[in-house]
């Protein structure tokens, strides 16, 4: 917070009014009343009430010039304590009200301030540190700024005018500005910090998305700040897992011969076909389909279920393509292990069973006729 004003109360010579009697009624309505001067031997004045024989209720009177103080958006009163009464809990404020009196004091301000009990702050007593300034915040709408600011600072219970009910004694001793001005009352006005809001609307001046492997991610720019946003990087990630891989295809302007460009293909299944001999017990020739494109993905809102994405590679029959490529590999597993039960003849084809003077020539026969297996 920052202080724009810090005034002392006007010295005046005066302490207090005091007013003294038998009955509550009576005190509060102003008996035996008197205004007592300032004494350098005790140097505070007396806002409290107590009862002892009879009802004694004191009221302190301080004023302000707070002519031409502007800008300020909070006020506190500074008081610093001699002595503190803490005896009635039930009414244990210090009251902060709007001042009636004159210039100087007179004991008809008594009456002018029973009019006018306006309460413009309070502090529990048991929140005054003793010969220590403490604050109590005060209502800046009754701060005049072309004048004087008055104020009566007297306890809860005269203020509420609820009579003390046993022997009792609430309120407190507070320093006099001749003690110094560090005693006090001290009337502070300024401005607090700025409260910035949790929540604004700022412009975007940016928007950027990135696409990556597993990841859709956006960044926003609002002025000179930035931040990302996570699109939808378990959903992005979830898809491609479940996805067919995308080899690239290397093709040229000619069959053979010339060098090769590489380009992306859309992913497609390889047709096969290949003869499962007679002697295994089988006699079937499994056919692979022709190359299915894969469909392209839908949006992530819109992607399809794996069931659903699936159905278009389902066969009439029910049965689905990756069910008869594992009917083929295994026939293609028994046949492999009754070759090896026979014992294999060097440079023989383990599939057709066709003989080769050379290694060499029969791996040229299995790329070109069993596609390298």
């Amino acid at each position: 917070m920052a202080v724009l004003h810090s005034l002392l109360a006007e010295v005046d010579g005066k302490r207090h009014i005091v007013s003294n009697a038998v009955t509550w009624a009576s005190a509060r309505s102003g008996s035996s009343l008197d205004v007592q001067d300032y004494n350098a031997t005790y140097p505070f004045s007396f806002a409290y009430a107590r009862l002892t024989a009879s009802f004694f209720i004191y009221r302190t009177f301080v004023r302000f010039n707070t002519n031409g103080k502007t800008g300020f958006d909070y006020a506190k009163l500074k008081v610093r304590a001699e002595r503190v009464f803490r005896d009635w809990a039930t009414y244990p404020n210090l009251y902060v009200v709007s001042g009636q009196q004159s210039d100087p004091i007179v004991t008809g301000n008594w009456a002018s301030q029973n009019a006018d009990m306006t309460v413009l702050g309070y502090i529990d007593v048991n929140q005054l540190t003793l010969e220590t300034l403490v604050a109590i915040d005060i209502d800046i709408t009754k701060i005049n700024t072309s004048g004087w600011t008055r104020m009566c600072l007297l306890a809860e219970c005269d203020a509420l005018d609820k009579p003390i009910t046993s022997v009792k004694s609430c309120g407190a001793y507070l320093y006099e500005p001749e003690k110094g001005s560090d005693y006090g009352p001290i009337l502070e006005l300024g401005t607090s910090p700025k409260q910035y809001p949790s929540s604004a609307m700022a412009r975007v001046s940016s928007i950027r998305h990135i696409f990556r492997p597993g990841m859709f991610r956006m960044q926003v720019g609002l002025g000179d700040l930035g931040l990302d946003i996570d699109i939808a990087e378990a959903t992005v990630r979830k898809e491609l897992d479940i996805a067919p891989p995308t080899e690239p295809l290397y093709v040229g302007p000619g069959e053979r011969g010339e060098p090769p460009r590489r380009v992306r293909a859309a992913p497609t299944i390889a047709p096969f076909d290949f003869d499962i001999p007679e002697d295994i017990g089988v006699s079937a020739k499994v056919t692979g389909p022709e190359p299915i494109t894969r469909p392209t993905l839908p949006s992530i809102s819109q992607a399809p279920s794996p069931a659903q994405r699936l159905s278009p590679w389902r066969e009439e029959e029910g049965e689905t393509l990756f069910g008869e490529i594992t009917k083929g590999l295994n026939l293609l597993r028994e046949r492999l292990r009754s070759i090896m039960r026979r014992g294999a003849q060097p440079n023989t084809c383990p599939i057709c069973e066709q003989s080769f003077a050379t290694a060499t020539e029969l791996q040229s026969h299995m790329r070109q006729r069993h596609g390298g297996m």
